[in-house]
């Protein structure tokens, strides 16, 4: 016979303990999917609204639907009047672009109590139908213009605060604490002016002016940076004129003598302390800044054509008053621009390929090979330079610097410890060109030219109807061309210092170009019998010499021709009749 299990009967308080927490389940499970239903119908939870409009159980649509017929012009029109002290300024809200961005503030109010599991935001949202919960209207506006309108008041009446600082100069050490000032605290006030415009308040708003103090001086900090050894003054780039940063001298002395006078209740405090000055003082760099005319070069442009001129006085303003700090690199292409009429360049003679051309420019090699010259007895590094491929008439050979754009510049380098400036100026039909700066050592700078290498010219005929019969005429005179070596020398007391080999120098010949009519071909031309006409005038020939001495920049030198070709003469005559770059 089977016997029956024996069963353990539950108590009633057990019973109940049971029935009780399956009845909270229900109920929890029965308001998670309340609010499942919520969330899956994409509504805001309940008790939510936005300036006392209700749109808790709305759906995001309508809740737009039912701000934008609330608030959707509710910014028309309106503004605040800012004001401080006695002055006021009114503030348009269409001024500073103010917008009601609805969308964003029923994305608030939907966000709001979501973002949990799904029991937390079961508890947010019972939370929220038993609390009411006010969302803030979403105005966004342009804070930039905001400010703009408020520095009008706010400016006139702020005080600039002072701001602490400490000095060492000649064994005194001043120490001072500043000076208060006042001014609008930017932030606070942008808070304030949001949460008027969120609230649609537009009343009268004051604006307030807060103590703002000076950093405090930290003594450790101080005294770490007075006790640090001496620095040198020096130059620092500015416009027009460097200006000096002053060294730094180094205070011997203890921290606690410095901490007992600071506890003194002063705001400002000059200290006599021992001090080590650095060799190079502010008063010693100011002094000698462009002291000294390292070098000065002067050219003639006689002669020269009205758009020549114009185009030697532009490069001229354009290179005049350029200062070149320490280790700086001078551009002559990059300093005068590009060669064009819109650039304000004129269209002149200048050197094509071995000939006498017209382009836009024709000059401004007369300013690059006067300031070369200069830069050269300056001392200056020469970084780049080419010689022209012809011979000009305003400097002797070897001292000459073209350009041509992009490809060829003059370059120099500020190699010295301190600035340098370039002084340029015409008067009259003269170009002088300075370099100012610093020469404790008072140098003397002496150039030495070695000419060679001759070769005369070719003499071309062309043919033009517009020549009479029987005639010649003259389109351009010839010339030699020659080498020239070049070599810098410095003295100081007398005594050479330096010798540089500087850039070679070849000019090519130059063809005579010579002009006779079509029917003239083939005939011999006897100077007796046939007129030849030319379109420049004659010029006494120059006898030719080789320099056997050293050019100075206090005695600058024509341009010395070649003494081998057999007609000089006709050399000469094209290098003093040259107009050119």
């Amino acid at each position: 016979m089977e016997t029956a299990p024996n069963r353990t009967p539950v108590s009633p308080k057990r019973l109940a303990i049971i029935l009780s927490a399956s009845f909270v389940l229900l109920i929890l499970c029965a308001g998670t999917l309340v609010v499942h239903t919520a969330n899956s119908g994409g509504k805001i939870y309940p008790e939510i609204s936005v300036l006392n409009v209700e749109i808790g159980g709305l759906t995001r649509s309508g809740a737009i639907e039912a701000l934008t017929r609330q608030f959707g012009d509710s910014l028309d029109g309106k503004s605040i009047t800012l004001k401080l002290m006695s002055r006021q300024v009114v503030v348009p809200v269409r001024s500073i672009d103010a917008l009601a961005d609805i969308p964003a503030t029923v994305e608030a109010a939907y966000l709001t109590g979501r973002g949990g599991n799904p029991f937390q935001n079961t508890a947010n949202y019972f939370r929220h139908k038993a609390n009411p919960h006010e969302i803030p209207l979403n105005v966004s506006y342009n804070l930039s213009a905001l400010f703009t309108l408020l520095d009008t008041i706010a400016l006139p009446e702020e005080v600039e605060v002072e701001d602490s600082f400490f000095t060492v100069e000649n064994g005194i050490l001043t120490v001072d604490r500043g000076k208060s000032g006042l001014a609008v605290d930017r932030d606070a006030f942008k808070e304030l002016f949001g949460s008027r415009l969120s609230s649609l308040n537009f009343t009268d708003m004051d604006v307030e002016l807060s103590t703002v103090q000076p950093e405090p001086i930290d003594i450790d900090e101080m005294y770490a940076q007075i006790t640090l050894p001496p620095l040198d003054a020096m130059y620092l780039p500015g416009d027009p004129e460097p200006t000096v940063l002053p060294g730094r001298e180094q205070v011997i002395t203890s921290k606690n003598s410095i901490a007992v006078i600071l506890n003194e209740p002063k705001n400002r405090y000059e200290i006599p302390v021992n001090s080590v000055k650095p060799e190079k003082t502010r008063e010693y760099l100011e002094e000698r800044l462009f002291r000294d005319t390292l070098a000065s070069t002067s050219t003639s442009f006689a002669g020269s054509s009205w758009e020549r001129v114009s185009n030697v006085n532009l490069t001229v303003n354009r290179v005049n008053d350029t200062v070149l700090m320490p280790g700086e690199t001078f551009s002559y292409d990059e300093a005068v621009g590009p060669r064009t009429p819109q650039n304000g360049y004129q269209l002149a003679n200048v050197y094509i390929n071995n000939k006498i051309e017209v382009d836009y420019g024709g000059g401004i090699c007369q300013t690059s090979s006067t300031l070369y010259t200069a830069t050269l007895y300056a001392n200056m590094e020469i970084v780049e330079r080419t010689s022209h491929s012809l011979p000009v008439a305003y400097l002797p050979g070897g001292q000459d610097a073209t350009i041509a754009a992009g490809y060829i510049d003059f370059k120099f380098r500020n190699d010295t410890e301190f600035p340098v400036k370039i002084l340029a100026s015409t008067n009259g039909t003269r170009l002088t060109v300075s370099i100012m700066g610093t020469d404790d050592e008072k140098r003397t700078v002496k150039l030495y030219h070695d000419t060679y290498n001759y070769t005369t010219f070719k003499t071309v005929e062309e043919y033009d109807e517009t020549v009479p019969v029987g005639t010649k005429r003259i389109k351009q005179s010839g010339a030699g061309g020659y080498t020239v070596s070049s070599v810098r020398k410095v003295f100081v007391d007398d005594k050479e210092v330096k010798s540089e080999v500087l850039p070679k120098s070849v000019y090519h010949p130059m063809d005579r170009i010579e002009l006779i009519n079509p029917g003239d071909k083939g005939k011999p031309f006897d100077s007796t019998t046939n007129q030849v006409v030319t379109d420049e005038d004659p010029t006494e020939p120059i006898d030719p010499a080789e320099p056997t001495t050293p050019v100075t920049s206090a005695d600058p030198q024509p341009p010395q021709p070649p003494t081998e070709p057999d007609n000089p003469a006709e050399y000469e005559e094209i290098v003093l009749s040259i107009d050119d770059v």
